[in-house]
């Protein structure tokens, strides 16, 4: 069981890196048909540093399987934190700014056509 849940949870952050490289060709199709700078490359940049992880946890997380003593439980959350949650926030913030660089424009025209002023 403990097998399935290292698979499991390392199919999360392949799958998420998966879409930031979907998102990432749409950026550069919409960026070439706005002019806009290349974004999309933080889409890249961003799933790589996503996945990290995985390539960091799985091992960890059989080197507990396969016997090696259990460390103090302050430091697993510290090595969680340090190894498994930093890089996944950095590459979340980077597709983000990315969607935010690219999506702007449609603000502006939501605002538009859902709050106009009514006509008496």
């Amino acid at each position: 069981m403990m097998y399935l849940a290292a698979i499991l949870s390392a199919l999360s952050p392949l799958a998420t890196g998966t879409m930031f490289l979907i998102f990432s060709s749409l950026g550069k199709r919409m960026g070439e048909a706005l002019q806009m700078p290349k974004f999309y490359l933080l889409y890249w940049v961003g799933a790589l540093i996503f996945c990290i992880p995985v390539l960091v946890g799985i091992p960890l997380y059989f080197a507990k399987v396969w016997g090696m003593p259990d460390p103090p439980e302050l430091t697993v959350y510290k090595m969680k934190a340090l190894l498994l949650f930093l890089p996944m926030c950095i590459g979340s913030s980077m597709a983000f700014y990315a969607s935010v660089r690219y999506w702007k424009w449609v603000w502006p025209e939501l605002r538009s056509t859902l709050y106009k002023p009514k006509e008496r």
